[in-house]
């Protein structure tokens, strides 16, 4: 994400008009804004709010049958989630061992606070992985501006994380994370605990990713297709 209050700028070397030795000249860009949180043609309005729930899930499901397509989960592991539209205290979630790529809008779960399930689901898959409640649970709270979050094992994204460091700015395309993505460090093993979802909270702040070192990757969202996007990138 671009940064809004500092200056980019381009070094271009040329010709002195002196000497004829190269000089170094600096062009200055002022950003007229941030790179949008979300992307894209905007979301379709519901005048019922009944209907934009089926959408929001109908969505949810398919961004992890995409995330399965693009071979970016593993086994039982991760779990996206995305914010209810009419109870904004609840999120729809995967239930537990059901593969992505297979993923419907009637098997997801919404999920409240306190970890309850209120609706939705088969009746033989009434159970959720517990990681995907104390992670994403967290961050719903503490980001209304939110709406979904996306974690998983993916091969490369996971390998990355084993160096512990942030993500380094080689290319053209990583700038989309300029100021944007975080590393967190301090990996306990299967994130079970208040204590460590927090910390994974702070880590990740305002923006939009986070490295989870020995782990795997996290990406959030105003909405699910941006957060799969921001997991994909």
């Amino acid at each position: 994400m671009a940064p809004s209050s500092s200056t980019l700028t381009s070094t271009i070397a040329g010709p002195s008009s002196t000497a004829g030795a190269a000089h170094a000249g600096t062009i200055h860009i002022e950003p007229s804004d941030h790179m949008s949180f979300d992307f894209g043609p905007p979301a379709p309005t519901f005048d019922d709010k009944y209907e934009e729930r089926e959408y929001v899930k109908q969505r949810l499901a398919l961004a992890y049958r995409v995330i399965a397509r693009e071979g970016m989960c593993e086994g039982a592991s991760g779990h996206l989630t995305s914010r209810d539209p009419i109870d904004r205290d609840c999120f729809w979630v995967n239930p537990y061992g059901l593969h992505f790529s297979r993923m419907t809008a009637s098997d997801l779960l919404m999920v409240d606070h306190h970890g309850k399930i209120v609706m939705g689901g088969k009746p033989d898959r009434q159970r959720y992985n517990a990681a995907a409640f104390v992670i994403h649970s967290a961050i719903h709270a503490a980001r209304p501006d939110v709406d979904s979050v996306v974690h998983a094992h993916s091969p490369y994204g996971k390998a990355f994380s084993t160096l512990g460091r942030n993500l380094p700015f080689y290319t053209q395309d990583s700038a989309l994370f300029w100021n944007d993505i975080k590393l967190y460090a301090a990996h306990g093993g299967v994130v079970l605990s208040a204590k460590e979802s927090g910390e994974i909270v702070g880590s990740l702040g305002k923006k939009k990713a986070l490295i989870m070192q020995n782990h795997g990757l996290l990406t959030v969202g105003g909405c699910i297709e941006s957060a799969v996007a921001w997991f994909m990138a």
